[in-house]
């Protein structure tokens, strides 16, 4: 039940072009998201990843308005189709982050894969997304105790973030690596 009206209220979502159905759609999410009491934490990260991307499309939006109309005021440019649209984009790249990871949060993995096999979906598929579900959690914990004793060992800062970010990588896909052959 939880899977197929997590698919039909995304289909709602992705179909909707008019900002007061979004609306509704986002407080009823948000409602649920309190009914459940999910920890802001994991929120805000979901939230994050798709931020960059909103903060780029909301500038160019922003600068189109402003071009537009250079006489332009911030209040205008929500009530403009540029800003309306904006709105738009962001609330459906947006709710369907955070009702996926209402769905996460309240549905163990194993039930979901076996409800998406009920509906008919490929067994490579879900078999496949077991197993990144499953090692995902080992591949974090093996990253933090990496992190862990790379900055035990040393106490300046690292002046090449970006080389010590390649030695953990690489360092994690060996240890991956050797944990898959034995």
């Amino acid at each position: 039940v939880k899977l197929l009206s997590t698919v039909l209220w995304l289909l709602a979502v992705t179909g909707s072009t008019r900002p007061n159905q979004l609306l509704f759609f986002a407080l009823t999410l948000l409602g649920l998201l309190i009914l459940v009491r999910i920890p802001p934490g994991p929120l805000l990260r979901t939230l994050l990843m798709v931020a960059p991307f909103l903060a780029v499309m909301g500038a160019l939006f922003l600068l189109s308005y402003h071009l537009a109309s250079p006489e332009s005021t911030l209040k205008g440019f929500f009530l403009h189709p540029y800003g309306r649209l904006f709105l738009v984009i962001s609330a459906k790249s947006s709710l369907p982050l955070m009702l996926l990871r209402l769905l996460m949060h309240t549905t163990p993995i194993p039930d979901l894969l076996w409800a998406m096999r009920r509906f008919g979906f490929p067994r490579i598929v879900t078999t496949l997304s077991l197993l990144v579900a499953s090692y995902l959690h080992l591949l974090t914990e093996e990253t933090d105790r990496i992190n862990r004793a790379k900055k035990s060992r040393s106490s300046r800062r690292d002046r090449h973030p970006l080389r010590s970010l390649a030695h953990v990588a690489a360092t994690i896909f060996l240890r991956s690596m050797s944990r898959a052959e034995r």
